[in-house]
């Protein structure tokens, strides 16, 4: 009944998923000493059936969340009695009351159309505030736990928010999307560079500044002089016997197709 409700996904052998809720993809792995559960459903009717669907795989040791939109930690309150996983910025964020946007206000305006069942199980806002549920193992930096046979590696990746996380399994990888109008794609994007910890959460390919400066200066004295793109001191033709569909590859006259062709396409 709840696989069915919530649409959960096996994606592995150990990892369960679901891309068919509303905002995020709450997940949980399965592990030889019970589960670690990833991020909480924001309609409360799917928060409870997806404790009830983890806990069928043995107790919830951990709750770790990724950011704290509502959309990801409002569902932490019918989680209580699990310990939470936050990072620093994170906490200082989860669900601030005095935020310009009431995140309170924000998770309910779902509720009418997307889980009008959910009614009964929402309490008061201030009966909610007295406990949201937020970290209990709060930390910086990034944080290694383990949990039965299985590591995972939380990294900070800030840049969709401050707290940001990218939760690493060996089983199977989580890439965070910035989407938000907040959000800030270079920090994220610095997040992600392999010399900013020893070990890359992805592999980014990514001129270094210098050197598109200087390509870029390269390319405008060439132009100006008339000589092609690769500086050469035979002056030719830029625009004249282009044969068709060089133009678009940025190819001038295709006496050195296979030299241009590398500076075009490299």
């Amino acid at each position: 009944m709840a696989t069915a409700t919530l649409g959960l996904e096996r994606v592995t052998p150990n990892v369960y998923t679901t891309t068919k809720l509303r905002g995020c993809n709450p997940s949980f792995v399965t592990t030889s000493d019970g589960v670690v559960a990833i991020d909480t459903p924001q309609l409360p009717t799917r928060a409870v059936a997806m404790r009830t669907e983890a806990e069928s795989h043995g107790p919830i040791r951990y709750l770790i969340n990724t950011e704290h939109h509502v959309d990801h930690i409002f569902g932490n309150y019918w989680f209580k009695g699990v310990p939470v996983v936050n990072h620093q910025g994170l906490y200082d964020n989860f669900m601030d009351p005095n935020a310009e946007l009431d995140p309170f206000a924000y998770a309910l305006e779902a509720i009418p159309t997307d889980d009008p069942e959910a009614t009964p199980l929402i309490p008061d806002r201030d009966v909610y505030y007295q406990d949201p549920n937020r970290g209990t193992i709060v930390f910086t930096g990034d944080l290694t736990l383990r949990v039965g046979d299985h590591t995972f590696h939380l990294l900070h990746t800030p840049g969709h928010t401050p707290g940001q996380l990218a939760v690493h399994v060996p089983d199977v990888e989580r890439r965070p999307v910035a989407r938000s109008t907040r959000a800030d794609p270079r920090t994220g994007r610095r997040s992600f560079d392999p010399r900013s910890r020893p070990r890359p959460a992805a592999r980014l390919r990514e001129y270094p500044a210098k050197r598109v400066a200087r390509l870029e200066s390269g390319g405008r004295r060439c132009r100006r002089q008339g000589l092609g793109p690769g500086g050469d001191r035979r002056p030719r033709p830029l625009r004249r016997g282009v044969r068709p569909g060089r133009r678009r590859a940025g190819l001038h006259d295709g006496s050195h197709p296979d030299k241009e062709r590398g500076l075009a396409l490299g």
